[in-house]
């Protein structure tokens, strides 16, 4: 059984009504098809078409930049203090759930023990009370040479994972000496 093809019509080409009227509110289109549902069933198909026509040709967007900056816990003549790190900028990978606002319900050891859990301090301390807690954490445990390096790249992975970034310890910034 042949079936004859309707013919083709570009929705695109139809002339404009000139008025406030859609140019696709028709009983029957160019090309001999009628939706059911009347005018309104004609022009939310022909809307349908012209919707998966310009998904089609959407491109996608490159993910957004995310940049962590990152601070460590350095010792200097004997006393601890924070410095500055350098940062991580890298499109994003995964699902941010940084914080912004300043939390102060914990600190040190038991802020870290939070934000490692991911927990109330992972989920609500900003960066920069992490880092602060890291600093007291290796203040008071005297801290140093591979145990500090560890605890530091510990701290600063999981900040740029929490930002969205998937890094590994060796491609952060090394710690300033």
């Amino acid at each position: 059984m042949l079936v004859a093809e309707r013919p083709s019509y570009d929705p695109a080409t139809m002339p404009p009504t000139g008025g406030d009227a859609s140019r696709y509110a028709l009983g029957v289109t160019p090309g001999g098809f009628a939706a059911s549902g009347g005018v309104a069933g004609n022009v939310a198909a022909i809307y349908g078409n012209l919707l998966a026509a310009r998904i089609a040709e959407a491109k996608a967007a490159p993910p957004p930049m995310q940049d962590v900056v990152l601070k460590a816990v350095v010792v200097r003549d004997g006393s601890y203090d924070l410095a500055d790190r350098g940062s991580v900028s890298r499109p994003m990978e995964l699902e941010s759930k940084r914080p912004s606002k300043r939390w102060r319900k914990l600190a040190g050891g038991a802020f870290l023990d939070s934000f490692f859990l991911g927990a109330d301090a992972f989920q609500s301390g900003p960066d920069l009370e992490v880092f602060e807690a890291a600093l007291a954490l290796s203040e008071q445990l005297k801290a140093k040479g591979r145990s500090l390096r560890s605890i530091n790249d510990s701290v600063a992975v999981l900040c740029c994972l929490r930002a969205g970034l998937s890094v590994s310890a060796d491609q952060l910034p090394h710690p300033p000496v």
